[in-house]
């Protein structure tokens, strides 16, 4: 969580990531053709107005998604989906998604705090660790059951 877009946006850039946006502008370029396969922040804004002008600033590269007859813009889920899954696609045909690259811990700690945020807080707050899970994904014992 982040007070402010400018806030946001250096921490993304500190932490290597390029940021895109959603923005029809001059210099958009075909969101087909932004390579997905570098650490990538995506930015789209509300239905109505798009990206704020001050997102808009911050963004390395604006993109937009050609359309056709008289429809200007998608619904923001639409394009969100078109933008993703051509990320997916250009990861997958890299072998981006071939093996993990996380190791096993960290692997299991971060679907555990995805799958089960309210739990894993609450352990990280008592200092306890995760409990193993199913493959399935399901907790397979009661982590707060006190161990004599």
């Amino acid at each position: 969580m982040h007070d402010n877009i400018d806030v946001a946006v250096r921490q993304l850039k500190k932490d290597g990531f390029r940021v895109l946006a959603a923005h029809m502008s001059p210099q958009a370029i075909d969101y087909r053709s932004a390579d997905y396969t570098k650490p990538t922040a995506i930015l789209l804004g509300s239905e109505l107005i798009g990206v704020s002008e001050t997102a808009s600033r911050h963004a390395d590269t604006h993109l937009s998604i050609p359309m056709r007859g008289h429809t200007e813009s998608l619904n923001v889920s639409v394009a969100a989906a078109l933008i993703l899954y051509e990320a997916m696609r250009q990861r997958d045909a890299a072998g981006l998604y071939s093996a993990s690259r996380l190791d096993s811990e960290t692997w299991t700690n971060t679907l555990f705090e995805w799958a089960y945020p309210g739990i894993a807080r609450c352990l990280r707050q008592k200092k306890l660790p995760y409990p193993p899970l199913s493959d399935e994904g399901q907790i397979l014992e009661n982590p707060f059951k006190i161990k004599k």
